[in-house]
């Protein structure tokens, strides 16, 4: 049993010992462990925070762009269906002022079909007359109209 004593005292004092030189530094180390874990917990949450805010703000300039991205899409739909009717109105504009003018000049050219029907009938007319009167008059009788026309004149 003695031999048992003796190394359980030897262990006791060294332990003893042990604890009474380390103890302070064991405690200061434990300690400053401690404060490096607490210090890197907060600034963990610190950066979670961060991150969500940042990830919050993200999601918020995300429905934003989204929002404005739609706004944009839906103005530009009302923009073509705008230019798209004022295109359709100035082609209807553009076609009546095309059938009105085709008209006029249809009806301008018919203007012009009778006037040029109406002077060959009319030199046709007076050729006519002036064959017959050229056949039917003797030249005295054709002197004394033309004198008496010019007297007329």
């Amino acid at each position: 049993m003695h031999e048992l004593i003796s190394p359980t005292v030897n262990f006791a004092i060294l332990v003893g010992v042990l604890v009474y030189f380390l103890r302070k530094p064991v405690k200061d180390m434990v300690a400053t462990r401690q404060s490096t874990i607490k210090t890197l917990v907060e600034e963990a949450q610190a950066q979670k925070l961060e991150a969500q805010r940042r990830y919050r703000e993200f999601g918020d300039k995300l429905r934003d762009f989204e929002a404005e991205a739609a706004r944009t899409v839906e103005r530009a739909r009302q923009d073509g269906e705008a230019l798209k009717a004022k295109i359709i109105a100035d082609a209807r504009v553009t076609a009546d002022r095309i059938v009105k003018d085709a008209e006029a000049l249809a009806q301008s050219n018919v203007q012009d079909f009778k006037d040029q029907v109406r002077r060959e009938t009319i030199a046709k007319a007076v050729e006519m007359a002036e064959k017959i009167i050229r056949d039917k008059l003797s030249s005295d009788e054709q002197s004394r109209i033309v004198n008496e026309y010019v007297g007329k004149v």
